[in-house]
């Protein structure tokens, strides 16, 4: 990903903005990657919780529900009605 900047900025610096397009579109796609696959896992962690709750490990649920704890702001607030 580092590789991919510098080589924008390189782009960028020697006018060649077609080059700088489809570099910063790999870019934009890792990125992407990786917010999903962050996403991912807190939603499996949360899954897993429940899961282990319902079976009795409250320890490893503990630990499953400070991993989304922590990541909790990326969550979508539920709306009351």
């Amino acid at each position: 990903m580092k590789d991919a900047k510098y080589l924008f900025r390189l782009y960028m610096a020697k006018n060649q903005y077609r080059e700088a397009a489809k570099t910063a579109i790999i870019i934009a796609r890792e990125e992407q990657n990786s917010d999903m696959s962050s996403a991912l896992l807190l939603l499996h962690s949360y899954t897993l919780a429940r899961l282990l709750v319902r079976k009795g490990d409250h320890l490893k649920a503990a630990r499953m529900l400070i991993r989304v704890s922590n990541n909790i702001s990326k969550f979508p607030a539920r709306e009351s009605h």
